[in-house]
């Protein structure tokens, strides 16, 4: 399988299904585990399972769901995906433990 980066298309098996925001990744193995979709201003990010990539070319991700499965996938939750279940983000640390720091930096200004 080819890389999948930030800002992919992702295509369901019957149309365009949003753009990659994330791949989690498990802490220990560094396996990926989910990606993270953002499937449009009204659904927001929604996790799948790595499993569901059928395959990746330049045209982007290819996903063995339908675009309705995609929209009704989770939303993405940070105690859910994130840290506390053993999940690192590969993009830019955008939900993990960095952002968090910052977060508090900025309150402490």
């Amino acid at each position: 399988m080819d890389t999948i980066t930030m800002g992919m298309v992702v295509h369901a098996s019957d149309g365009t299904a949003g753009r990659i925001d994330d791949v989690l990744a498990n802490r220990d193995t560094g396996r990926p585990a989910y990606l993270v979709i953002d499937a449009g201003f009204f659904k927001g990010d929604v996790v799948t399972p790595i499993d569901s990539v059928q395959s990746v070319d330049d045209a982007g991700v290819w996903l063995a769901m339908t675009r309705d499965e995609v929209k009704h996938a989770p939303a993405y939750d940070a105690a859910r995906y994130g840290a506390p279940a053993g999940l690192v983000s590969h993009a830019a640390n955008r939900y993990g433990k960095q952002n968090k720091d910052k977060d508090k930096d900025r309150e402490n200004r």
